[in-house]
Order: C-alpha cells, then structure tokens, then sequence
C-alpha cells in the first residue's frame, strides 16, 4: 500500500528565517513493514533512551551508492539504533533502493522530499529523530566498521556535546585513498581548546548530542551549498565540551562521474558561487555574535573566509570557459563590492591585489596574479 503524507514544517531558529521559503515537503511509504513515518504532528516511533543513536542519511540520485552506505550503518551492530533516510527529490531509484535494503530493518524510515539541498533533509531527519545522538551520513559514503561504538564510548565517557574523529578519501577515478588525520590523540576541553578544531568544518565522522543541538536551535541554513560552514561554526561557538578520537571513522567519496559530480566539484556554478557569499556572511556574523574572535585568537576568522574560502574559488577562473569565466568575476565582484573594507583589511597582499583588480573591472590582468596564487597554494597543499 502507498501512501502520501505531508510533513508538518517548522519554523525553527537560527539561521533559517534568512532562507528562502520552503516548498512542501512529502513522505511516501512505498513498502510495509517497519519503514514508516508518524508525521505531522504524530507521536514518534521510537522515544526515549532506548535509541542511544539517529543515523541520518541524506540521498540524491545516488542509486549507485545508497546500498553500501546503508550496509556500513546496519553493520555498525548498535542495538536500538534508528535510521532515518531523506532522499532529497532523486529522480533515480535511490528511494526505492533505500526502501528495498531497509525492510525488515526496526526503527528505520525512509522520507522523500521535493528537492531542497543537503541542509533542508538533515534538519528534517533531526526534526524526526529519536536518538541520544546524531550520525550524519552522505549517502554516497560510508562509515567504518566500529565507527558509531567508537564515538558513542567517547561521548558517554566525557559528556561531550560533540566528539570528532578522522575521516579517509577514496577517489573514484583512481580507487586510491589519502588521510589526512586531523586528529592524532584523544582530547576533551572547550571547543577552542581543541587544536585544529576550526579546520574541521566537514560534518563527517562527527557525532552530535542530539538535545544540544535542539535546546540551541543549531541547523543547517537551507537555499545553499556550503551549509556545513555555518552549522559547525554554529556548533564550535555553543558547544561547552568537544572530544576527539585519532580513528577514522568515515570514507569520504570523491566522484568523478561527470554526470553526477558532488556539489563540492563545481565551484564556478552560480549556486556554488552565492552560497560561497552567504556562506562568509552567515559565519561572520556568528564570529560576532559569539566573540569567536577572541576564543580563538590564535586564528584569523576573517581571514581564512576572505583570504582563503572565496579564493577556491577565484582560483578556477582562469581554467573555466569564457562565459562561465566573465559572470563568475561579475559575481565575485557584486560581492567584494558589499564587503570591500572587509575584503581588502582582512587579505595578505597577493590576494588584496587580486581583488583590487577585480573590484576595477582590470580581469584579465588579475588571471595571471590569479594562477600565481592557485600554483602556490597547490605546492603547499602538496607539502602539508
């Protein structure tokens, strides 16, 4: 029997009220069995302590890979576990294939929504989830054997709102992996104790006590790649203990189907691009809002948005077709223009006459300072 049921939206907190507005958001149960929803208002499945973990996992046509990220979050073996799969509009099998591998499964439901980005289905699946704590799961990765025990003894153990850990790059077009480990031995403190910890922005292998992201109204801003920047600068400045593990817990899939690329693969896109903007914007403003600054003082915060995030940016311009080329130096432009002062104060020299240059409308003479930097930064990527 299907079903189709209209989820209940809410209004929430944070950072939502500067988004777009939502369109409605649906659930189809296209098998029986556990794999349901009591939405709208209804009384959740599963409530209590008994749930010590929500895997949340968000899902857009990714029907090639949905299988062996479910597989890694049933075999982590945690009793009372829930898992909870957003498929984020797909228009391939990803939904059918998640429902599919889950049947049979307990405390498992699989939600699909009207296309609203990664931010939108995970603030859906916290909205509906029951667990102590929060996983969070791409769908096209996949968790290490052992990884949710790992961070669960952690978080027990420290009473942490958030424990942190490795995670391991697997690139698809050479099925090669690289780690670079973050994290090299156990600590517990504040968040700016934590060295390194600004670094960590990815929300991968990260586990999250689930009511203090509730009781401070922490979600993902939605309308926007980019949405993990500000949810976890929203976490680090709220955040009263953080622990970390020198495991990997998580694989991280770089893809190279040019047909179905990550959207962390297309920095010159104009969604790429304004949610890069909002991005600074949004995470400046917690910097303010928080003192950020002077928790961590150690680390510029308005240098590494401006000197730093836009610059990965700006260093695809001179590969990028004419086209795509001119209206991403106009768009870089409208917004070095709002945040000048910002911009040129924060910026090292080379990158301040980078800007200089585009803020005159001079391109074509900033594409050379442009692939100067870009050469730079990829012999020290090299080197670290």
């Amino acid at each position: 029997m299907r079903r189709l049921v209209r989820v209940a939206r809410g209004e929430g907190g944070g950072y939502l009220d500067r988004a777009p507005a939502r369109r409605p958001q649906y659930v189809e149960c296209a098998v029986t069995g556990p794999i349901s929803a009591k939405l709208a208002g209804g009384k959740k499945l599963h409530e209590g302590p008994e749930t010590p973990v929500t895997f949340i996992v968000t899902a857009y046509n990714i029907e090639d890979y949905i299988d062996r990220a479910l597989s890694s979050v049933v075999d982590q073996g945690i009793e009372g576990a829930e898992i909870i799969v957003i498929d984020d509009g797909s228009s391939d099998s990803t939904f059918v294939r998640a429902c599919r591998f889950l049947k049979g499964e307990p405390k498992c439901r699989v939600i699909a929504q009207e296309n609203a980005g990664p931010g939108a289905a995970r603030n859906v699946g916290v909205a509906q989830a029951s667990g102590d704590y929060i996983l969070y799961l791409d769908g096209d990765d996949w968790l290490a054997p052992g990884a949710a025990r790992a961070l669960l003894n952690a978080a027990e153990k420290t009473k942490a709102d958030i424990v942190l850990s490795n995670r391991r790059r697997y690139w698809d077009r050479t099925g090669n992996y690289t780690t670079k480990a973050m994290f090299t031995a156990e600590q517990v403190g504040k968040p700016e104790s934590i060295e390194r910890i600004l670094n960590v922005i990815a929300i991968h292998g990260k586990l999250f006590r689930r009511q203090f992201l509730v009781r401070n109204q922490i979600e993902f801003p939605v309308g926007m790649t980019s949405e993990d920047f500000v949810f976890s600068y929203h976490t680090y400045a709220l955040a009263k203990t953080v622990a970390t593990l020198p495991l990997v817990t998580y694989f991280y899939r770089k893809r190279h189907d040019p047909e179905n690329r990550s959207i962390t693969q297309g920095r010159l896109t104009e969604t790429n691009l304004t949610s890069r903007f909002r991005q600074i914007e949004l995470t400046q403003a917690l910097v303010a809002q928080h003192r950020m600054s002077e928790r961590f003082p150690d680390t510029s915060l308005i240098r590494i948005d401006y000197d730093h995030r836009l610059m990965r940016h700006i260093h695809s311009l001179p590969g990028a077709d004419p086209a795509t080329r001119a209206r991403g130096f106009e768009l870089v432009r409208e917004f070095l223009g709002r945040h000048r002062e910002a911009a040129l104060a924060s910026a090292r020299k080379p990158t301040r006459d980078i800007y200089e240059l585009i803020l005159a409308g001079r391109d074509e003479e900033a594409m050379p300072l442009i692939a100067d930097s870009f050469a730079k930064a990829q012999a020290a990527k090299a080197k670290s």
